[in-house]
């Protein structure tokens, strides 16, 4: 996150509007004093800083814009788990809430630090950790897994193909007619392969006979373009590639089943991240410019690899894009 210029906080606008819910200034800056009020977590978040010019660059009445950006950033994510416990109707306990506190006193290892913090604040914290940990545990039930393979059907769906590449476009058309001719694709891609072949999810090379089955939806938009372009037991046109030209054919095309792809929904499901791009994306968000502008997780910023390393959401680039000190009502 970056921010830009030396601003004052008003007491009345917003810091941002969550699908119609409002977090107002005041209520983040009162999260700023609950930090910077207490000398422990004020020399803890002293150091978190400490590259940024500190918690405090420019005085004991101002705060790194940065700081106040995440204090915003996690307030958005508490209102969205709190809309989805209440879509899901997700149980909660006293039991869960105790669970956490035990959890939160035992990280910070310290109680009497634990104790001193504001004790709004310290609820706050409880309360929005003890919502996501049920929140998580309850999407990864089987009951929950089913429901997001059924929302989320298209990310299932497979597509197996096998390539070769060769050196020339000619070379490329005339493995093409000759399987139109009727000879076995796997069989010419052994006797003519060259060039630079394609590789799998893991960026190994591929052999020209080997069937290789991927979900389309995980490719870059312009791969699942040509792909889907190819009829199955059909051969693609030439596609130019670096000093090389590439024949793809597809043998199949057809759906994996919950029970194949069931760990890796659990997997997906248990990191709050995933929720959290997903929640985000299908929200209505208006971010005060003074804190930022929310960045959303694009799949098609992400490495072309498969299965992409996701890139987090995150309230980022102030309304000048540079450091930015937010100046505290006395």
């Amino acid at each position: 996150m970056s921010f830009g210029g030396v601003a004052c906080i008003p007491s009345k606008p917003y810091a941002a509007i969550v699908n119609g819910k409002v977090i107002s200034e005041v209520v983040i800056e009162r999260d700023i004093k609950a930090t910077t009020s207490n000398p422990a977590l004020s020399r803890l978040s002293e150091d978190d800083f400490s590259a940024l010019g500190g918690l405090r660059p420019g005085g004991p009445n101002t705060v790194n814009s940065r700081f106040a950006a995440t204090l915003v950033y996690v307030r958005i994510l508490s209102i969205l788990i709190d809309e989805e416990i209440a879509r899901q109707k997700v149980p909660l306990t006293a039991e869960d809430f105790q669970r956490t506190e035990q959890a939160l006193r035992s990280r910070i290892g310290d109680p009497a630090l634990f104790d001193s913090v504001d004790s709004a604040y310290r609820k706050y914290n409880v309360d929005t950790e003890a919502k996501l940990a049920a929140l998580m545990a309850y999407r990864n039930t089987p009951q929950g897994q089913r429901a997001y393979y059924d929302a989320n059907i298209r990310r299932y769906d497979e597509t197996c193909y096998r390539s070769v590449t060769v050196v020339t476009e000619q070379q490329a058309r005339d493995v093409k007619e000759r399987v139109r001719g009727g000879q076995d694709f796997a069989a010419i891609a052994r006797e003519v392969a060259g060039g630079q072949p394609l590789r799998n999810q893991k960026g190994e090379p591929v052999a020209p006979d080997t069937v290789n089955c991927t979900s389309v939806s995980q490719l870059l938009p312009q791969d699942r373009e040509f792909v889907n372009s190819i009829p199955v037991n059909s051969v693609s046109e030439p596609l130019a590639t670096p000093g090389s030209f590439t024949l793809v054919q597809v043998t199949s095309r057809g759906q994996r089943s919950f029970d194949q792809v069931q760990p890796e929904i659990s997997s997906t499901l248990s990191q709050p991240e995933n929720f959290f791009d997903e929640a985000l994306a299908r929200s209505k968000i208006k971010v005060n410019p003074r804190y930022g502008e929310l960045k959303m997780a694009k799949p098609e910023e992400q490495q072309p690899a498969g299965v992409y390393p996701r890139k987090p959401s995150a309230l980022s680039s102030g309304s000048r894009g540079d450091d930015q000190l937010l100046q505290l009502q006395e």
